[in-house]
């Protein structure tokens, strides 16, 4: 994980996203400067923690820009065809990723929510397999969230007023990596309660479970992609593009 992470700060540096994030972030300012007073421009900057925001929204659509000619280069030699790139409903999809992963879900509903539930979720904390090593936490942390998961994706479907969050990621019906991205954010808050109320309760270490989270949302990308891929026989252990185009 410390080589993932060192990874990643080194493209960011050699990308200059921090200088790109600057400039985005200086010239919103200014923007906001010519139609509102300088002081409620200040409070709105400092509110939203602009510089981070920007930071990630620059961040976010350089590694969508890499993993799109990754999988334009994936599709062209193993799909029959290729995702519809070049769509409106794509472009939709993008901005969905944007939002979730590029700070604005953060900053206007997550980090609200976590800060109310802070303090009255500490019961949760257990920590009943704090003294496992790193892979039974990894093991046992995949394995419930995945049930969990799933009982929860198929309530989803099942219930009907959770059809009706649910029925937005079914709109899309030409889908390609980021239409995962595209969710309600009301499912969106569910399904992060999902991930983080277990870390509480089994006490597994922030940088345990981040590769596991980092692995499911790359999975979950190549699920929607247009690749045919049914994972041989572990077609019954994980959800593969072919399976899931069926499940749409």
């Amino acid at each position: 994980m410390f080589l993932l992470t060192d990874g990643l700060s080194r493209i960011s540096q050699a990308l200059r996203l921090r200088d790109l994030a600057s400039g985005l972030a200086n010239g919103l300012t200014a923007l906001l400067g010519v139609v509102f007073p300088p002081e409620f421009v200040a409070r709105v900057t400092a509110s939203v923690q602009l510089p981070e925001l920007a930071y990630a929204t620059v961040t976010i659509l350089a590694w969508l820009a890499v993993f799109l000619c990754f999988m334009l280069v994936i599709e062209t030699l193993f799909a029959p065809k290729r995702s519809p790139y070049t769509s409106r409903t794509f472009v939709q999809d993008v901005l969905y990723a944007l939002f979730y992963q590029g700070g604005f879900y953060n900053a206007l509903l997550w980090t609200g929510l976590v800060n109310v539930l802070n303090s009255r979720m500490s019961f949760l904390k257990i920590e009943v397999l704090s003294q496992l090593p790193p892979i039974g936490h990894l093991l046992i942390y995949w394995v419930i969230v995945d049930f969990l998961t799933y009982w929860w994706h198929r309530s989803l479907h099942t219930w009907g007023p959770l059809w009706a969050f649910h029925s937005v990621h079914h709109t899309q019906e030409a889908m390609s990596f980021v239409t995962a991205y595209r969710m309600h954010p009301v499912e969106q808050l569910c399904q992060n309660l999902i991930m983080v109320v277990p870390l509480l309760v089994l006490g597994v270490p922030t940088q345990r479970w981040l590769s596991v989270f980092v692995v499911m949302n790359l999975l979950e990308g190549f699920q929607h992609t247009a690749l045919t891929w049914g994972y041989g026989r572990a077609y019954y252990v994980f959800v593969s593009p072919r399976f899931h185009a069926v499940h749409h």
